[in-house]
């Protein structure tokens, strides 16, 4: 579970610190003890926000080693042919999707990368998701290619902004028209 209450703490605290440096700094009529707790002030936000990017590195790393495997060696994969898309899974059992049963392609981000999955690919037939996957497990983008031809109307502005999206959201590259 993720909670930026600390982190905002920190940028809070920096903040204050800086601006009662400058203020006071500029002061000719703050004495030197005041100076002194100010730039103290500012130590003492440096040191925790050096202690809080430390604690958050080592949490990255250690997501790294428990990601999803499809980071990590591709154990989730995705093909297509002329027919179906279909997904196997690292246990081994496969989904499949045939094209002409096809009512939407979706792409969920998360805020959960870049150390694990957080860009994921939902297909759907009528409201009802029916095969998802991690961008990573559709290696070449062979499938976006495909869709990208196959699809009319296929919306790759979703896609670009799928990319680039760091928080959780949705977008809509390709629906049916009824």
């Amino acid at each position: 579970m993720k909670s930026t209450h600390w982190g905002g703490f920190a940028r809070l605290l920096l903040g204050l610190a800086f601006a009662a440096v400058g203020f006071l700094t500029t002061s000719p009529d703050t004495s030197d003890v005041v100076k002194i707790i100010g730039i103290s002030l500012v130590g003492l936000a440096a040191i925790y926000s050096g202690l809080r990017m430390l604690s958050m590195r080592k949490r990255d790393r250690e997501a790294v080693k428990t990601s999803a495997a499809s980071s990590n060696g591709g154990a989730v994969s995705v093909s297509h042919d002329d027919d179906s898309i279909t997904v196997t899974f690292p246990d081994g059992h496969t989904q499949s999707l045939h094209w002409n049963a096809l009512t939407k392609v979706a792409i969920r981000t998360t805020d959960e990368g870049p150390f694990v999955d957080d860009v994921f690919w939902e297909f759907y037939v009528g409201d009802a998701l029916k095969l998802t996957y991690p961008q990573d497990a559709d290696i070449g983008h062979g499938l976006l290619n495909t869709m990208q031809k196959r699809l009319p109307g296929f919306d790759n502005e979703a896609v670009v902004k799928a990319m680039g999206a760091t928080s959780n959201a949705n977008f809509i590259a390709w629906q049916r028209v009824a």
